[in-house]
């Protein structure tokens, strides 16, 4: 049997984020990822849970951010990392 044309998709998960106090959350864009009828994404925090689906993910949660996007019609899949970074101390007045 020989397979032609099974490759893995193109995951991107984007510029990495960063919340504040003025901006509580932020947006991961994977967007430019391989879309089509056979592709889903999914999101995971970096214990591996599934934080999300879909190219946007919405988060006030700090740490890396794995999207694994997968064609299911031949099973392949890629990843790809962003990172949240924050800074939450209240300034002095």
């Amino acid at each position: 049997m020989t397979v032609t044309g099974s490759s893995a998709p193109l995951a991107d998960a984007g510029n990495d984020g960063a919340i504040d106090c003025t901006n509580p959350t932020a947006i991961l864009d994977g967007s430019n990822s391989d879309m089509g009828t056979s592709i889903t994404l999914v999101w995971q925090d970096a214990s591996g849970m599934q934080v999300g689906t879909g190219p946007l993910l919405n988060t006030g949660t700090t740490g890396i951010y794995t999207l694994i996007v997968t064609n299911t019609a031949n099973g392949c899949s890629s990843t790809d990392e962003a990172i949240i970074s924050g800074n939450t101390n209240v300034p002095n007045a």
